[in-house]
């Protein structure tokens, strides 16, 4: 093998792209932080705003998860009581269809949806969708993994459901 002059080798090449790298993951992290940014974070201050006031909730039929005949019930909503209560939050219940809460989510009119939505529901790509913490079956019997939604880019609130959901430990 023959050195050649003037040329780096791969090592030093290896090491030099990890500093820059480095120095670059440092620079936004000292950006991000003397902005007064935190991560995760709500453009639109759901967290904030529910906490201490109202959890506008829509909930579609969709028994045992949720059912909508007289009071809603339901694991899902006896989930969203539990995490409201976390928050101090007074639950308004809106009805409506699979459609109508996604489209709530997206104007700005809802907070959270839960209907016993699948996490490979096909609305999944208009909304944020929490992680599987909850598990059961479906109609058929097969095992299923439940998400609840809330509106895309409500990160920290996002992230306050699920440890709720997940019997975390809040990450704020």
């Amino acid at each position: 093998m023959r050195a050649q002059l003037g040329r780096p080798s791969g090592g030093w090449r290896r090491a030099s792209r990890r500093l820059t790298l480095g120095l670059v993951s440092l620079s936004i992290g000292t950006l991000l932080a003397g902005c007064g940014m935190s991560i995760p974070t709500d453009p639109n201050g759901t967290l904030d705003r529910v906490t201490g006031g109202e959890l506008r909730v829509g909930v579609s039929s969709n028994p045992p998860r949720t059912d909508v005949a007289d009071q809603p019930s339901g694991i899902e909503v006896d989930a969203v009581e539990e995490f409201a209560s976390t928050l101090d939050a007074d639950i308004e219940w809106i009805e409506g269809s699979e459609a109508e809460l996604v489209e709530g989510l997206k104007n700005g009119s809802l907070d959270l949806a839960i209907a016993g939505f699948h996490d490979d529901s096909p609305w999944a790509p208009e909304v944020a969708v929490t992680r599987s913490c909850i598990r059961g079956t479906d109609a058929a019997g097969k095992p299923t993994n439940f998400v609840m939604f809330v509106p895309a880019g409500e990160n920290d609130f996002l992230t306050s459901l699920e440890a709720s959901l997940c019997d975390e430990e809040p990450k704020r």
